[in-house]
């Protein structure tokens, strides 16, 4: 009894201070967050909306009660070691985040506000509890960053990819295969391989268990990074073994099974690939576990420093609240139906479709309008489609031919036509129809004002200066479709057009 009564004496001695050292840095942290989240909040409720919308996304509930669980109940020794030590660092943090939320704001990115979102909330941890201490659980709050909807930027890799994989597969396997943009075709069989083939949840489904795994396993860096990477790797098999054993049992049966009968390989590719990864984790299981991190008790924390969350909190709030003051999101009034001032004539074109209008797309906030011009029997269909608010989104699909659920792009290049003075790039784009392997090119750019670019980033970024500046532009998108690729000299006369269709909307439209 004696030897127990010290024991017990010590830790009771210890979890007063953890609990004396806590409450005021969690009051901190809270107050940090609540003025944060006064301006971040219309942010985190899209990353929800996403989340739950998206099934690529829906792990993301689970993130942050797997970050409280591993910070609070997983290793009752990390819990006691780490203690706060409020200073002023993750304030810069904050600021930095404050900074990048309001410039994807202005470019109207929501990957990047969403992004700073989570930033910012690091911020505010590093100021609670101290730099020194965030390093040390730093690789558990960095599971947060698992939160932002990623999608834009890895599905278009993971989509070239899986054609890849497709590929490679019908050569190790000796099939008769050709590969055309996004379609691939497996004997008689044509597979389009679009953005919801990509295997992004997968990916994200088998990144987040690794990187789960990984801090349950281990506290160092590189072992935990390891394990992400490969459950990163998993989920990319894990597709690739759903796409081949389509494509097999279709070569097998000599015909192609509907979507529809998909799913049943779907449930099967994705077994799969988490018994490989849990069988994985089986192994690694054996070994010893990493020692707690060794994080000494520091010296008395001054009262000044435990206002830094708040402080950070509230650099967040002041900064993104003047940008949105000075950056409204006020929609413009539509167009009114001005056609006639738009060019009847653009080389040999003639203009076939004088009673066209504008079309308000009320839910997408953004207008458009088709014309027509005729030359010897042929078609030039031109769209234009330009955002009423600065919240809209230009889309590629809006380029399609078509029913957008009929037509899907195929392949995506550039081509560039230069006069005297300048050079215009347009994206040639091959749409091809799913139903009846029509196949239309489409001639595309994105501009806003004078600015003419191929690049939606570049784009996004000349929207943020004009709203900062209030020019008063708003983005648009221009496509000139026809049924034939145009030869070098109609590629030319297409920038001729561009350029003056162009400047009619600038002056003329307004």
């Amino acid at each position: 009894m004696d030897r127990s009564y010290p024991a017990r004496t010590t830790t009771n001695l210890a979890s007063a201070a953890m609990v004396h050292d806590w409450k005021p840095a969690l009051l901190g942290a809270g107050g940090g967050c609540v003025l944060a989240m006064i301006v971040l909040w219309p942010t985190l409720l899209g990353m929800t909306i996403t989340w739950q919308n998206n099934q690529a996304y829906q792990y993301a509930w689970l993130v942050l009660p797997m970050v409280v669980y591993l910070l609070g109940w997983h290793d009752p020794k990390l819990a006691v070691a780490a203690h706060p030590q409020p200073d002023y660092t993750g304030v810069f943090v904050a600021l930095f985040a404050a900074i990048g939320w309001s410039a994807a704001y202005l470019m109207n990115i929501d990957a990047g506000r969403q992004f700073a979102l989570v930033l910012a909330v690091q911020g505010i941890a590093m100021s609670t509890l101290g730099w020194r201490t965030y390093w040390r659980l730093a690789p558990i709050f960095g599971l947060l960053f698992l939160m932002v909807p990623s999608g834009d930027f890895l599905q278009p890799a993971l989509r070239i990819l899986t054609v890849k994989m497709i590929e490679a597969f019908a050569i190790v396997a000796d099939l008769p295969h050709s590969v055309d943009g996004f379609v691939v075709s497996i004997g008689e069989s044509k597979y389009i391989v679009l953005e919801e083939c990509a295997g992004l949840p997968y990916f994200m489904l088998a990144t987040f268990l690794g990187y789960c795994f990984g801090l349950f396993l281990y506290q160092s860096v590189s072992k935990i990074a390891a394990l992400v990477l490969f459950g990163a790797f998993v989920g990319i098999l894990s597709n690739g073994l759903r796409v081949n054993a389509i494509v097999l049992i279709d070569w097998i049966q000599g015909t192609q099974m509907p979507l529809t009968a998909h799913s049943n390989i779907q449930w099967g590719a994705l077994i799969v690939a988490l018994g490989l990864l849990f069988f994985a984790l089986s192994k690694l299981a054996d070994q010893a576990p990493d020692s707690a991190p060794d994080i000494s008790r520091p010296g008395k924390t001054m009262r000044l420093s435990q206002l830094a969350p708040v402080v950070a909190g509230l650099s967040v709030l002041l900064i993104v609240g003047t940008v949105i003051s000075l950056a409204p999101s006020v929609p413009r009034q539509p167009r009114a139906t001005q056609v006639g001032s738009l060019p009847q004539n653009i080389a040999d074109w003639h203009l076939a479709s004088p009673e066209a209008d504008w079309i308000v797309d009320q839910k997408h906030q953004t207008e458009s309008l088709a014309l027509t011009y005729r030359r010897r029997g042929q078609d030039l269909k031109i769209l234009f489609v330009e955002t009423l608010g600065p919240d809209a989104k230009l889309q590629e699909s809006d380029l399609a031919p078509g029913e957008r659920n009929l037509w899907h792009q195929n392949k995506i290049q550039k081509q560039s036509s230069c006069d005297a003075s300048t050079c215009l790039t347009l994206l040639h784009t091959t749409w091809q129809n799913q139903r009846t392997e029509e196949i239309r090119h489409v001639y595309s750019t994105y501009s806003i004002g004078n600015f003419t670019t191929s690049s939606k980033l570049a784009l996004r970024a000349a929207h943020g200066w004009e709203r900062l500046t209030r020019g008063g532009h708003n983005p648009r998108i221009i496509g000139f479709t026809l049924d034939l690729a145009a030869t070098d000299t109609a590629f030319d006369e297409l920038a001729v057009a561009f350029r003056l269709i162009q400047s009619v909307l600038n002056t003329g439209n307004r």
